[in-house]
């Protein structure tokens, strides 16, 4: 089964991109799995917009990876879990590659939140990162070197068709 996880700007609650529309057909399929984060429930909760309480709704109904634990983020009892032997290095990478190389704490809360966000979905083995967050998709390439894919809602699509024909 092909394994997506996808952001909170993915989140398709009016249900207005067609190829978000036609990955959730292939879920409720039974082709491939969608999941988030809790990661996405934080940043749901700062959500202000006027679809915020339909997005909320849709992304309470899908399955959530908890997110490894960071030390000076996470709290003992909460929902993060501790990761295995390569997420530190993952970490590390990821952070090299948004974060040009500054520490964690001194990066703004998205950011903290993105890389948060992929290396809960790496830590999972999950196939795509789906995003419209064009400075996730900016570095798309320098984190495949990771094992982490980042697609639109269209290129993860085209990826998830071509799969499924093989």
């Amino acid at each position: 089964m092909i394994r997506l996880t996808i952001d909170t700007n993915a989140i398709n609650a009016r249900q207005r991109v067609e190829e978000l529309n036609r990955l959730e057909r292939l879920a409720s399929e039974g082709k491939v799995e969608i999941r988030t984060t809790h990661v996405l429930l934080e940043e749901l909760e700062a959500d202000e917009t006027q679809a915020a309480s339909t997005r909320r709704a849709k992304a309470a109904r899908l399955p959530r990876d908890s997110p490894g634990f960071m030390v000076g983020h996470s709290t003992v009892g909460g929902p993060d879990v501790i990761g295995g032997r390569d997420v530190d290095p993952l970490v590390a990478n990821v952070l090299v590659i948004l974060g040009a190389g500054r520490p964690f704490e001194s990066l703004d809360a998205n950011s903290q939140r993105d890389i948060r966000h992929l290396a809960t979905h790496h830590a999972y083995g999950r196939d795509l990162f789906v995003t419209s967050d064009k400075g996730l998709l900016r570095h798309a390439q320098a984190l495949q070197s990771c094992g982490i894919r980042v697609r639109t809602p269209k290129d993860a699509l085209a990826w998830v068709l071509i799969r499924l024909a093989e």
